[in-house]
C-alpha cells in the first residue's frame, strides 16, 4: 500500500514538473522546429525554423508564385525588419518554381506567436505577405 502511494505520488510530481517546463516553452524558441506559413493573392512563403544545439536557429525562407500567368523572373522582398533573417534583397525564379533564401547560426530568438511581414516586389505589382505558426 505505501509502495502504491510513493508511486502515485512520483508520478504526480514528474507530471507537475514536465506541465511546468512545458508551459515555460510553448511561445518561445523551445520546440526543434517550426514552419511558419502564409500566402497572397500571388505568392506563398513558407519559413522553416530548425533550433540549433548553440545559440541560434537554422532558417528556410521558401517563396513560390502561385498567381495566375506567367511566373515573374525577378522578384523583390523585404522581411520585415524585426523578424528573424531580415533581409531586403532580389530573388529569382527564371529556371525554377520557388526560391529558397538559407540563413543559419546567431539569429534573433524565434517564438511561435511571432507573425513575420514580408513585401514583395514584382512588374509593377506588389504584395504583403504575413506567415506565421497554424
Amino acid at each position: 500500500m505505501i509502495k502504491l502511494k510513493i508511486y502515485l505520488l512520483s508520478t504526480l510530481i514528474i507530471f507537475i514538473f514536465s506541465s511546468v517546463a512545458c508551459t515555460n516553452n510553448e511561445d518561445t524558441e523551445g520546440t526543434d522546429e517550426l514552419i511558419f506559413k502564409g500566402e497572397s493573392e500571388n505568392w506563398r512563403v513558407v519559413l522553416e525554423v530548425e533550433q540549433l544545439e548553440t545559440p541560434g536557429s537554422s532558417l528556410v525562407y521558401t517563396f513560390s508564385y502561385i498567381g495566375e500567368g506567367i511566373k515573374p523572373k525577378v522578384f523583390y522582398y523585404e522581411i520585415d525588419p524585426n523578424s528573424p533573417a531580415s533581409s531586403v534583397d532580389e530573388g529569382s525564379l527564371e529556371n525554377q518554381d520557388e526560391m529558397s533564401l538559407f540563413a543559419h547560426g546567431d539569429t534573433e530568438p524565434i517564438y511561435k506567436n511571432m507573425p513575420i511581414h514580408i513585401t514583395i516586389n514584382w512588374d509593377n505589382k506588389s504584395e504583403d505577405v504575413l506567415i506565421k505558426v497554424k
